[in-house]
């Protein structure tokens, strides 16, 4: 294993058991046996190691809106089961449940906020895009319609 990866792991080790907190760089150095210089080469801080798991669990939850929303359902169904598979996920995740312990005991951090950020402008993002593709489908419905009625005459 690639040292990064073997900060990645162990840093997320360390979160996941002790929360954000408690964990300091230090200790991260000396359970992935590296230096905190070779730390620093991939990580500018503490809050930026720890984005890049906030990042990796937003991406897992962005691929859970993306098998959702290709399924053939209602949009109603589709906001229904993208809600669920949020929560499923979260119930899942072992950082996001130390994290809220961790805010539970007082230790305010701001990650649960920008986690759940992330995730409703995702969400408005996707509804953007689906209301600009329903526009143009709508758009293009209303010319072919046009378009037949011009056949239609012009055949007649």
């Amino acid at each position: 294993m690639k040292k990064k990866e073997i900060i990645i792991e162990t840093a997320r080790n360390l979160f996941t058991n002790y929360g954000y907190k408690k964990v300091s760089m230090d200790e991260i150095a000396t359970s992935a046996k590296v230096t905190k210089k070779t730390i620093y080469h991939y990580f500018k801080d503490k809050d930026d190691l720890f984005q890049y798991f906030i990042t990796e669990e937003l991406e897992s939850i962005k691929k859970c809106f993306e098998k959702v929303n290709r399924k053939k359902i209602t949009l109603s169904q589709k906001i229904i089961l993208s809600v669920k598979e949020v929560l499923e996920f979260r119930k899942k995740s072992q950082l996001f449940n130390s994290l809220s312990k961790e805010q539970l005991l007082g230790n305010h951090t701001n990650f649960i906020s920008q986690y759940d950020n992330e995730i409703i402008n995702y969400i408005e993002e996707l509804n953007k895009s689906r209301i600009l593709v329903e526009d143009i489908q709508d758009i293009i419905e209303e010319k072919l319609m046009e378009i037949g009625k011009y056949e239609l005459s012009k055949n007649r």
